[in-house]
């Protein structure tokens, strides 16, 4: 019974030890995650750049201040 228990153990570890799925799905969630990162960072200086824009739109459009 103590070397079915050794060989299955040897045998699960080498088997988990060749299995690059949970490596795979790792990476891909790393990269997600800075792609989000990087996303979110556009936006928020695209929406800067944007809100600037749109002021001086409305400024030369209606260059008398309201009161």
């Amino acid at each position: 019974m103590l070397m079915l228990t050794k060989y299955a153990t040897t045998y699960l570890v080498a088997k988990f030890a060749k299995d690059e799925r949970g490596v795979t799905m790792l990476e891909y969630s790393i990269l997600l995650g800075i792609i989000t990162v990087a996303a979110i960072t556009a936006i928020v200086f695209a929406g800067g750049w944007v809100s600037t824009q749109w002021e001086g739109l409305q400024t030369t459009l209606d260059p008398t201040p309201a009161p």
